[in-house]
């Protein structure tokens, strides 16, 4: 009873009690009957009822805020801090007594895990994503990748959808904020890709007209416009190669 929480074998205790009940189970029914027997029976029931309910409550998925609604649902207080909170906390609780209700609980919080999982690899996923850039004629690395940056839309299209599900299921609380923060971040980072690679097609096009002598000669106050427009262009790009992520 005085073991503390988090130290307990809960499997070994399951076992044991299964081992008493088969042992009780043999003993000869008048035996059966005899006072003794009758409050050891009784004994051995409540930890077969109650056990099991503690391996549940022991899954790494139950976290303090979950322990609260076990309180709630109990009308019992437990002090949570590892080294205070025993056994015998428990076991005064009457916790079969309220075994749906906990199923419930504990379910509700293996959700909020799986979903929790789901969105840390989302975040560790995008936190860790870079741009690509290649070369450009004689000036450097100053292009951005298409290929690469199409496949980075496609992924963000599949993340914010990803994201939106999880934003939709009653069990995301917890990280609601962060997820909808998250999923703000890959709309603008999507919009904001789409729109380079547009304005790059852009300056593609008029850096292979106005390159030409010829082009700059004819057209001289587009060819300044050009160029101021083209000498702020690199160095945009050359700071983004420089940052990737």
């Amino acid at each position: 009873h005085q073991e503390l929480w988090s130290d307990v074998d809960l499997d070994s205790a399951i076992e044991e009690v299964d081992g008493f009940m088969s042992c009780y189970g043999s003993l000869p029914l008048e035996q059966q009957e005899w006072e003794a027997s009758r409050t050891l029976g009784g004994e051995i029931c409540r930890y077969v009822d109650v056990l099991p309910v503690f391996k549940m409550l022991h899954s790494k998925e139950v976290r303090n805020r979950h322990w609260l609604k076990v309180m709630s649902v109990t009308g019992c207080t437990f002090q949570l801090e590892a080294s205070v909170f025993r056994m015998a906390h428990l076991l005064n609780a009457n916790l079969s007594e309220h075994t749906h209700e906990i199923e419930t609980i504990v379910e509700g919080a293996a959700l909020e895990l799986e979903l929790e999982e789901q969105f840390y690899g989302i975040e560790e996923e995008w936190s860790e994503q870079e741009l690509h850039f290649l070369p450009y004629k004689s000036l450097g690395v100053v292009f951005l990748a298409e290929d690469h940056t199409h496949s980075l839309l496609e992924q963000l299209e599949h993340a914010g959808g990803r994201l939106a599900v999880m934003l939709a299921s009653p069990h995301i609380f917890p990280l609601r904020e962060e997820v909808a923060q998250w999923a703000g971040k890959l709309a603008t980072i999507a919009d904001v890709l789409q729109q380079w690679l547009a304005v790059q097609g852009l300056w593609h096009s008029l850096e292979a007209v106005f390159s030409s002598p010829a082009t700059a000669r004819e057209f001289p106050e587009e060819a300044v416009r050009f160029t101021a427009t083209h000498g702020s262009w690199l160095t945009v790009m050359r700071r983004a190669h420089s940052t990737k992520n």
